[in-house]
C-alpha cells in the first residue's frame, strides 16, 4: 500500500479495518483516493462532491479527476462535503470508503498522462449509495484524516 492511502486509513474502527483493510494490505485488492476535481483542482476546501445522508446510508454524487489507480482500484476513499454540515470547508467534509462496484461509482477513460507513473482516471459519482459504516469516523474528519497520520 502506498503512503498515500495511509494517512485516511488509520483512522478506520475496527470493523472498517477488517472489511476495507486487510485485503490492501494482504495484496488482494487496491485502492484509489477520489480528490482532486475539475472545479477545484488540488485545492481540498473547494471539494463540491456531496454526501447527502438517506435512510441508513449515504448518496455521493460528483465528479474527480486525475485519479491514480482509478482504472483498476477495488476500493476508493472519496473525500465529500456533507449536505447540511456547518462551518469551514474542513468541518463539512466526509471522508467514504466505496466499493468501486457499487452502481453510481463510474470510471472515466484513462488520461493520456507524460512523465508520470501510474494510470489515471476521471471518477463519476452518480447517486451512489454507500452505508453508514462507509464514513471514515464523524462528519468533520475527512479533510483532517488526509492531512495527519
Amino acid at each position: 500500500m502506498d503512503g498515500g492511502a495511509l494517512p485516511a486509513l488509520v483512522h478506520l474502527d475496527e470493523a472498517q479495518r477488517r472489511e476495507w483493510l486487510e485485503p490492501l494490505v494482504n495484496g488482494r485488492e487496491t485502492a484509489c483516493i477520489c480528490i482532486t476535481e475539475p472545479g477545484a483542482g488540488s485545492d481540498v476546501t473547494a471539494v463540491s462532491t456531496t454526501a447527502e445522508r438517506d435512510g441508513d446510508g449515504w448518496v455521493l454524487n460528483g465528479d474527480k479527476r486525475y485519479i491514480t489507480n482509478g482504472p483498476f482500484a477495488d476500493t476508493a476513499q472519496v473525500l465529500a462535503r456533507v449536505a447540511g454540515a456547518d462551518g469551514p470547508a474542513h468541518e463539512s467534509m466526509g471522508m467514504f470508503l466505496v466499493d468501486t462496484d457499487n452502481p453510481g461509482y463510474e470510471v472515466g477513460e484513462p488520461n493520456l498522462n507524460i512523465m508520470m507513473d501510474g494510470i489515471t482516471s476521471d471518477v463519476h459519482l452518480r447517486d451512489c449509495r454507500v452505508g453508514a459504516d462507509q464514513l471514515v469516523g464523524a462528519v468533520g474528519d475527512g479533510l483532517p484524516s488526509r492531512c495527519r497520520g
